[in-house]
C-alpha cells in the first residue's frame, strides 16, 4: 500500500527536581517530631513507588522510612513523613541528617531503557532542648510603706 506508520520516541533524559521546603537545611527546631515536607516535580510525571527518607539522628542509628509501605504520603507533587505519627523522635540537643531519594520519572511501556532517578537531597537540622528556650522574666517594682527611717521599696521577681 505504500504508507508507512512513524513511531516517535521521545526519551526523557532529565531526573525529577527535589527540594526540601520544611525545615530546612542547617535550621534550629524546637520539636523532636517535625513534619518532614518534600516537593518534587517533573514535566513528565512522578513515579513515587520507590521514595524513601533516610533519618541519621546521631552516629548511633539510622532508620529508613518507605513511601510503598506506607510509612509518609504523597499528593500533588508534595511528599510528607509525620515523625509525631509514626512515634519517631530526633534526639535534643544534637543534629539530625534527613535524606530523600529514590523518585524517578513516571515510565509506561518498555522498561530497557535506563530508570533517571533523582539526585538524593539531604538536610541536617538541630533539635533544641527545651530548656534552651529563655524564660521570660518580668520585674515589677512594690513600694513598702514607711518604715520609720525611710521609704523602703521591694522588687520581686517573676519567672514564667
Amino acid at each position: 500500500n505504500g504508507s508507512a506508520d512513524s513511531i516517535i520516541f521521545v526519551f526523557d533524559r532529565t531526573p525529577p527536581n527535589v527540594s526540601f521546603v520544611s525545615p530546612t537545611d542547617g535550621e534550629t527546631i524546637f520539636t523532636q517530631t517535625p513534619a518532614v515536607i518534600v516537593s518534587v516535580s517533573d514535566e513528565n510525571g512522578i513515579n513515587p513507588d520507590s521514595a524513601y527518607f533516610i533519618v541519621e539522628a546521631d552516629t548511633f542509628y539510622t532508620d529508613t522510612f518507605f513511601y510503598n509501605s506506607g510509612d509518609f504520603d504523597f499528593s500533588d507533587g508534595i511528599f510528607t513523613i509525620d515523625l509525631d505519627g509514626l512515634g519517631y523522635e530526633l534526639p535534643e540537643r544534637d543534629s539530625s541528617t534527613i535524606i530523600f531519594g529514590g523518585v524517578f520519572d513516571t515510565i509506561s511501556g518498555d522498561f530497557s531503557c535506563p530508570i533517571i532517578f533523582a539526585e538524593l537531597e539531604s538536610i541536617t537540622v538541630f533539635v533544641a532542648d527545651d530548656d534552651t528556650i529563655p524564660p521570660t522574666i518580668s520585674s515589677p517594682e512594690y513600694d513598702l510603706p514607711w518604715c520609720g527611717d525611710g521609704w523602703y521599696s521591694l522588687i520581686g521577681l517573676s519567672v514564667t
